[in-house]
């Protein structure tokens, strides 16, 4: 199961869009996207915090 497109703020300010998997029941940033945002795991918690998909799921960026 993946997301769409989720906006996603990097270090320097900028936002790209970034699809997450659901990795055992967790939406996952796939490992490469997360060396490239490493400022970027509040900002994914507090975007999946706002949707509603039904399930809790927590965001945890896949070290």
């Amino acid at each position: 199961e993946f997301s769409s497109g989720v906006p996603v703020e990097g270090c320097d300010g900028g936002v790209k869009e970034m699809v997450l998997e659901v990795v055992r029941g967790k939406w996952m940033m796939p490992t490469a996207e997360a060396a490239n945002f490493p400022c970027s795991n509040r900002v994914i918690k507090d975007w999946i915090g706002r949707q509603n998909f039904g399930v809790t799921k927590d965001a945890h960026i896949v070290e």
